[in-house]
């Protein structure tokens, strides 16, 4: 599923990261404690991970959204 995939990734980026609190309603900075470099290196990961390209750098707030916008982009669970 996506939202495993995107679990990984958060992971990878933040190893700190407490794996219980993530869902789709996470809040990326004050859940997950995503500073804006993080955020970054969360994109390159989805980009490498589900073959996509960020036309420009998008700001989301939640793991829903970024789910959402995965799905725009034609990834699907």
């Amino acid at each position: 599923m996506i939202i495993d995939n995107l679990r990984e990734i958060f992971l990878d980026v933040n190893p700190g990261v407490d794996v219980s609190i993530f869902n789709e309603n996470s809040r990326l900075v004050e859940d997950l404690k995503l500073d804006s470099l993080s955020q970054l290196m969360v994109c390159m990961k989805m980009e490498e991970e589900f073959n996509i390209h960020f036309e420009k750098f998008i700001t989301f707030k939640t793991v829903s959204e970024v789910l959402d916008w995965l799905k725009t982009q034609g990834i699907k669970d």
